[in-house]
């Protein structure tokens, strides 16, 4: 039997659900179903991604413990797909022991060939959007076009994934459509800052790297996207 995956974007857990999560979780069911009836064995996957600033700040301003917080949020998700009837197979928590398992492993054996690299980066972020942005990207008084918030110049100290390695071999795959990116303008994300410096909640970095981490003072945070 042919198979066939899909998944969602999984949902920030910093407010509960709205019409554009019902929208995004529909409209992928309609394909899941579709496929489905075509024959296919279907894996469709939603979830919500509890590793973020501001998570931790909305449990912060609730007075709530951030995992119990996301417990709650993610019940919220939850519930919206049986409101709508979404025929997930799976709904995922990143603060699961299972996901934070699968990403510890994953770090490690990267790191362990070689391909972590440690190195500094700057620019201007948004906290609301969760992104960096360039000066040009902004408003003439540097805030957000999204939020309108003012942007922070960050400069954090973190490890990279070395994606100079890989490079040559993905530019091949892009351009021969083996390994399509749409739209265009994400190609530029290609590489990723693999942890976050100033992350209080998330997979501690010590924890898979060990004392290789010459920094002590704070509990790094592991950001997946």
């Amino acid at each position: 039997m042919k198979k066939f995956y899909i998944t969602t974007a999984i949902d920030y857990a910093n407010s509960r659900p709205h019409i554009g999560h019902a929208y995004e979780k529909v409209t992928s069911d309609i394909l899941a179903r579709y496929k489905r009836l075509r024959g296919y064995e279907v894996y469709f996957s939603t979830g919500t991604d509890e590793h973020s600033a501001n998570v931790a700040a909305k449990a912060k301003e609730l007075n709530k413990d951030p995992k119990v917080y996301c417990d709650e949020i993610s019940e919220s998700f939850r519930e919206l797909c049986r409101l709508y009837n979404i025929s997930i197979t799976d709904f995922v928590q990143t603060t699961e022991p299972r996901h934070e398992k699968s990403v510890s492993e994953l770090f490690r054996r990267i790191n362990a060939n070689g391909y972590i690299y440690k190195g500094h980066y700057e620019g201007w972020y948004c906290r609301s959007c969760e992104a960096f942005y360039t000066k040009q990207e902004l408003t003439e008084d540097g805030s957000c076009k999204m939020h309108g918030t003012k942007a922070d110049l960050i400069k954090e100290e973190n490890y990279f994934l070395k994606m100079t390695a890989f490079t040559d071999k993905l530019q091949k795959m892009i351009e021969l459509n083996e390994f399509l990116i749409r739209p265009a303008t994400r190609r530029n994300e290609i590489l990723v800052c693999s942890n976050r410096d100033t992350m209080t909640f998330g997979i501690p970095l010590r924890a898979i790297m060990g004392n290789k981490i010459p920094d002590r003072r704070r509990t790094d945070g592991l950001c997946v996207v």
